[in-house]
């Protein structure tokens, strides 16, 4: 999950270090975790060119994948939470 949250970051930000910034990490292990992610995924997942980065077109499919599953994993964790709250329903009726 923690790859997948920085690898939008980098996304969004459209750079390595202010995403860094944001996600209050430095630069070297976030360069690490999408460095495995690119392992993981098997391709790489950013163009690199003049100071810049990009997602290439597999790192944009991966993004908009991604960005839904932190969604509904942001979701069910609020849900969990709030029926965490709730007393529970007596089993007798």
């Amino acid at each position: 999950m923690k790859r997948l949250k920085y690898f939008c970051a980098v996304v969004e930000h459209g750079s390595i270090s202010k995403a860094a910034q944001a996600l209050h990490i430095s630069q070297p292990p976030l360069s690490k975790r999408l460095q495995e992610l690119e392992e993981e995924v098997g391709a790489p997942l950013f163009l690199r060119q003049s100071g810049k980065i990009e997602p290439t077109p597999t790192g944009f499919f991966l993004y908009n994948h991604a960005v839904e599953v932190l969604k509904n994993i942001q979701n069910i964790e609020r849900e969990t939470q709030l029926f965490a709250g709730r007393p529970e329903r007596s089993k007798s009726g």
